[in-house]
């Protein structure tokens, strides 16, 4: 189950930040924000990068994880978020390796809904 629409609105929500808000902050149009809150549309994957991180949550738990249910508030607490992180070299490449490992991680995945796809196709 995709959880991603729900999960947006909920962390926007949070966040204490308002739909008209999003647009500026992902750098998406307001019909395009409205429509991924409202499951109508869902971002491509550089966006979807953009928006995860923006919310500080992984691609994963963003997609797949319903991040309101009371169970699962340990996803939302970033646990390096304590102490103020300097931007530098080190930094900037361990977000860039996250990012390559969660596109590598939504490939995987996908190439797996298409196996499962076929093999549904040649059962039916």
């Amino acid at each position: 189950m995709n959880f991603f629409a729900k999960n947006i609105h909920f962390l926007r929500k949070r966040k204490k930040l308002v739909q008209n808000e999003m647009p500026e902050l992902i750098g998406v149009s307001r019909v395009t924000w409205s429509n991924y809150e409202n499951d109508h549309t869902q971002p491509d994957i550089d966006k979807l990068i953009d928006i995860a991180d923006f919310f500080e949550i992984s691609i994963d738990h963003l997609l797949k994880t319903n991040l309101s249910l009371p169970q699962n508030a340990h996803l939302l607490t970033n646990p390096y978020q304590s102490k103020p992180v300097e931007k530098n070299e080190t930094n900037e490449s361990a977000i860039a390796y996250e990012k390559e490992v969660d596109l590598l991680i939504l490939k995987q995945l996908n190439n797996i809904a298409d196996g499962v796809a076929e093999i549904k196709e040649k059962l039916a």
